[in-house]
């Protein structure tokens, strides 16, 4: 009964559910840009700019924060991006 409750509560939740909405936001550009470039013409390098801009715009507006400020959950974020 207990996980019962606790997937009830999950689904149930409109917190979780925005959670959800904004990791798959900053998510959906890198889910784009593979779609894009699953082809056999060299793309990546012109798309990879423009998705960590997009990732970037997307955090920071749901942060509330300015271009010009730090947040250290994007600076996690696009380290991942680089590093892959």
């Amino acid at each position: 009964m207990g996980k019962v409750k606790f997937v009830k509560g999950k689904v149930l939740n409109d917190r979780w559910w925005d959670k959800i909405d904004y990791i798959l936001s900053f998510t959906k550009p890198n889910y784009d840009m593979l779609r894009f470039v699953d082809t056999d013409k060299p793309s990546l390098n012109d798309m990879w700019d423009t998705i960590i801009e997009k990732v970037k715009s997307i955090i920071y507006q749901h942060k509330g924060k300015r271009d010009d400020k730090e947040s250290s959950f994007y600076d996690v974020v696009h380290q991942i991006l680089v590093d892959r």
